[in-house]
């Protein structure tokens, strides 16, 4: 998954947590939304909740939308979408 095979945009991962992205590939490079969905990893108490806020943050920089499939560095994962489109599957552990 990761429409934008640049590092920090489509996907990113360290010591904190790991992203990857799809969804109108210009706004996700134009934030590097996988790097800042990590980094609000610090600031949120769960995985979906940093997901929504990267996200919320792109589509009030440039109108972009997308999802977001993230994981902490304790292996919780979250998931958030800002399109109605997006297919969403799990299998047991995610928020």
């Amino acid at each position: 998954m990761g429409d934008s095979p640049l590092i920090g945009c489509g996907t990113y991962a360290d010591a904190r947590g790991a992203a990857s992205a799809t969804g109108d590939g210009e706004a996700i490079i134009r934030v590097v939304l996988a790097a800042r969905a990590v980094d609000a990893l610090e600031k949120a108490s769960e995985p979906a909740a940093a997901a929504g806020a990267a996200l919320a943050r792109m589509q009030a920089l440039t109108g972009g939308t997308g999802g977001l499939i993230l994981l902490d560095a304790t292996g919780r994962a979250g998931l958030a979408h800002t399109t109605p489109f997006m297919a969403v599957a799990r299998r047991g552990g995610m928020a």
